[in-house]
């Protein structure tokens, strides 16, 4: 499997032309809550409004969207004059659901790559200001690896952040640690049928992946500037900051201590 990666040369992004969703938003309040059309669905978020706007944050958390209000870097943004479009795209936050392996199952039966409809979900918001400089942040190993199919279809980024996410498909098959404990099987558990470690989730998994343009790849599919924050590897540990360097041209921060470089990197927008 690795000798097949390494020999593919990722193809270039598919063009998709997404039409900009709708945000309904009463400029008489600070904050409020949203229900943005997504195609054939509706997507739950909020508008926090900040005076003398300079521009709008669409953000993603994979915890929800409630708990951006005490991100790190969501304050700083609106600290520096950036309102705040909070985001559940769908199977995340209000829309998530538990049976996320038949989700995945059934969209590979219709050939869909369930993590690229939530990126053309975060898409659609983003190209609903194009009066405005946008920007993205996105928090988890799912909501980065959906922020990172946005990137491609949302041209006009001014800038972008990814926290807790991977790097490169190639992570889900490097994995020694993981790999490791799946094969330790043991005699008392030989009826087991659920997972020893933290599998890679069954709906990151892209079909046809290897073919297809890498996360790396993908973020830099935009002339937004980036920061990549505690990116993650294939064992869901922290890498260091040497390690995740090699796998992006974006600049990477690895570690609690981030705010001073973040506070930097805002202050350029």
């Amino acid at each position: 499997m690795n000798r097949l990666a390494a020999e593919i040369k990722p193809a270039q992004s598919p063009t998709l032309h997404l039409p900009a969703a709708q945000v309904p938003l009463l400029r008489s309040l600070g904050l409020q809550r949203v229900l943005i059309p997504s195609g054939p669905i509706t997507l739950p978020g909020f508008y926090l409004a900040t005076p003398r706007e300079k521009g709008v944050l669409v953000a993603v958390d994979d915890r929800g969207k409630e708990e951006l209000a005490s991100d790190p870097v969501v304050r700083e943004a609106t600290a520096q004059g950036w309102s705040i479009c909070g985001l559940d795209p769908r199977g995340i936050g209000e829309s998530a659901t538990t049976q996320k392996g038949w989700l995945a199952a059934v969209n590979l039966l219709l050939n869909e790559d369930f993590v690229r409809r939530q990126g053309e979900d975060i898409a659609r918001v983003i190209r609903a200001f194009p009066d405005r400089q946008v920007a993205l942040y996105a928090r988890g190993d799912d909501a980065t690896l959906a922020a990172a199919y946005a990137l491609p279809i949302a041209p006009g980024l001014t800038w972008y952040v990814m926290r807790d996410g991977f790097l490169s498909f190639r992570q889900f098959l490097e994995r020694p640690e993981s790999l490791e404990a799946s094969f330790q099987l043991k005699y008392d558990d030989k009826d087991r049928n659920t997972p020893y470690d933290r599998e890679i989730p069954f709906s990151y998994v892209p079909f046809d992946g290897l073919y297809g343009p890498d996360i790396a790849q993908m973020l830099t599919a935009t002339r937004g500037k980036g920061l990549i924050l505690n990116p993650i590897d294939g064992d869901w540990r922290r890498m260091q900051t040497a390690e995740a360097q090699m796998l992006t041209s974006c600049p990477v921060i690895s570690g609690d201590r981030f705010e001073k470089r973040l506070r930097s990197f805002l202050s350029r927008f």
